[in-house]
C-alpha cells in the first residue's frame, strides 16, 4: 500500500474554496480544531466516496462493500489523527498500523487494507479527486477492487490549516459481512 499526496489549484492559500467548504459544513467535517466525526446525512462527504467506490467496485466485476460503522470510526481517528499530530502515513507513531489499531479498537478482522489521501486547498471534489487518484495507483485499486473484501468504513477530518484528511479502511471478518450502519 502506497500514500498519496495530491496538490490541488490554489486559489487562496489560506481558505478551503467556497464549494468545498459548504460540502464540509454539510458533512460536519469543519470548525475549531479537528473533527473527527461521521455525520448522519446520507450524502455526506464520507458516504459519498463509499458510494464512488461501490460504483468502482460494480464496474470492475467485485461486490458492494458493506459500510461498517467500526470501521467508520477508527477510519475518522486515523485521519484526525495525521491531522493533529502531523503525519501522513498508514503507520501512526503512537497507535501503529491498521491491523493493530483495529485490534486495539477491538474490531475483529480476517484480512484489511487501507487507503489514505490529504487535500490541500482548492476548487476540486475531494470524492471525485480521491476516487481518481487512487484508481490510478496500482497498490490503492488492488484494494478498492479486491474482491476479498467485504466490509468500510471512511473517516474525514479538517486540520487546523484547512486541509482535508480522508482515510478509507477495507475488511473481511470472519470470511462473511458483518453490517453496522
Amino acid at each position: 500500500m502506497h500514500s498519496v499526496l495530491l496538490k490541488s489549484s490554489l486559489h487562496n492559500p489560506n481558505t478551503l474554496s467556497r464549494r468545498l467548504a459548504i460540502q464540509l459544513l454539510t458533512a460536519g467535517v469543519m470548525g475549531a480544531g479537528i473533527v473527527p466525526r461521521r455525520p448522519d446525512e446520507e450524502q455526506s462527504l464520507d458516504r459519498r466516496v463509499w458510494d464512488a467506490i461501490n460504483r468502482e467496485r460494480r464496474l470492475g466485476g467485485a461486490r458492494e462493500l458493506a459500510w461498517d460503522e467500526a470501521l467508520a470510526a477508527e477510519a475518522r481517528r486515523h485521519s484526525a489523527r495525521m491531522a493533529e499530530a502531523g503525519f501522513f502515513s498508514h503507520h501512526d507513531p503512537e497507535r501503529g498500523d491498521l491491523a493493530p489499531r483495529l485490534d486495539a479498537d477491538g474490531i475483529p478482522w480476517r484480512d484489511c487494507a487501507e487507503n489514505i489521501i490529504l487535500f490541500k486547498q482548492g476548487d476540486e471534489d475531494p470524492v471525485e479527486v480521491a476516487v481518481k487518484a487512487w484508481m490510478a495507483s496500482p497498490g490503492h485499486r488492488k484494494n478498492l477492487l479486491n474482491p476479498v473484501y467485504t466490509l468500510s468504513g471512511v473517516g474525514i477530518a479538517v486540520g487546523r490549516d484547512n486541509r482535508l484528511w480522508m482515510t478509507q479502511d477495507f475488511a473481511l471478518v470472519n470470511g462473511t459481512a458483518r453490517r453496522r450502519s
